[in-house]
């Protein structure tokens, strides 16, 4: 899920970007919202790619090390980390 909102958003961005757009012709109001719109838009990909990497899981420990706390959360006995 989170590659996709990762992919969209990059994607919305370079079609902001994109220089024969009506949009992008004339530096006026509304070429300086698109390019802060785009900016938003390169921070959102930022922090997407960011919780994505926060949310993998890093233990490669077999499944036989896998045990279940009394909160029913599934966890790696080796390394103590949650999955």
């Amino acid at each position: 899920m989170l590659d996709w909102l990762a992919e969209t958003n990059a994607k919305m961005r370079e079609g902001l970007l994109v220089a024969y757009k009506p949009w992008n012709k004339e530096p006026d109001i509304i070429h300086r919202l698109v390019v802060v719109l785009a900016e938003l838009s390169g921070r959102d990909t930022e922090i997407l790619a960011k919780i994505r990497k926060e949310l993998e899981v890093k233990c490669k420990h077999p499944k036989k090390f896998r045990d279940i706390d009394p909160k029913s959360r599934s966890y790696c006995v080796c390394c103590n980390q949650y999955l």
